[in-house]
């Protein structure tokens, strides 16, 4: 979903040509997303390396599912980026150490939004600004900050959704420790069909079991 009209589409069409024809460009987005992930990750040390991480986790799903290298070039800057709106959130409250009040949830909740308006006027070939808006939509209706469910969501942000989770539960947080990829699959499985995606889920489980280990640190 576009909010711009034609006049963004025929950019996309444009940068569309010359991500066939360098490759460089490419790699030069990804290493910018990386950077902007670190300068966000910088106002909170205990999450840095996440958004390289969720980034890894899905473009292995995505190389999973058959997608084509565009494809995956933007859910791979989707994934760096997804948490680029908690720039604006107060570093007290991202590094606090226990749990948050109902008022500091909301406000940690708004990065989707922040996040969105960062990249929303950003002319890539692919829904950048949408797929971070969406990765905290669940499959339910459960999630934020739309409600969506189900179809409605880009599969995109279902995929960080998944990897969002894998990454966070099995890395040491202030406030809990990281938990065991078995106990990150039996929670995945959980919430399979429900909030996540079945396939997506299904395929991130194949891919912890025939690994054994994270993955996702080994994806280059």
């Amino acid at each position: 979903m576009f909010r711009d009209g034609s006049k963004r589409r025929k950019t996309f069409i444009m940068l569309d040509r010359i991500f066939d024809n360098d490759i460089t460009l490419k790699e030069t987005l990804i290493q910018v997303g990386i950077a902007m992930a670190r300068a966000q990750e910088l106002r909170d040390p205990y999450t840095s390396g996440h958004s390289l991480r969720v980034s890894r986790i899905s473009k292995k799903i995505a190389e999973q599912l058959g997608w084509g290298e565009d494809r995956i070039l933007g859910l791979e800057l989707a994934g760096l980026l997804h948490d680029i709106g908690k720039i604006g959130i107060p570093a007290d409250i991202l590094m606090k150490p226990s749990d948050l009040t109902p008022l500091e949830d909301e406000l940690v909740k708004e990065h989707v939004q922040k996040g969105y308006d960062v990249l929303k006027d950003l002319p890539f070939p692919f829904p950048l600004a949408e797929m971070v808006y969406q990765h905290h939509e669940k499959l339910d209706g459960s999630g934020y900050p739309l409600g969506i469910k189900g179809d409605k969501i880009l599969f995109e942000a279902k995929i960080l959704a998944v990897s969002d989770v894998m990454e966070a539960l099995t890395t040491s947080r202030p406030y809990r420790p990281e938990l065991s990829l078995y106990d990150v699959i039996d929670i995945l499985r959980d919430d399979a069909g429900v909030t996540l995606d079945e396939e997506i889920v299904n395929i991130a489980v194949g891919l912890i079991k025939s690994h054994g280990d994270k993955f996702w640190i080994e994806v280059k």
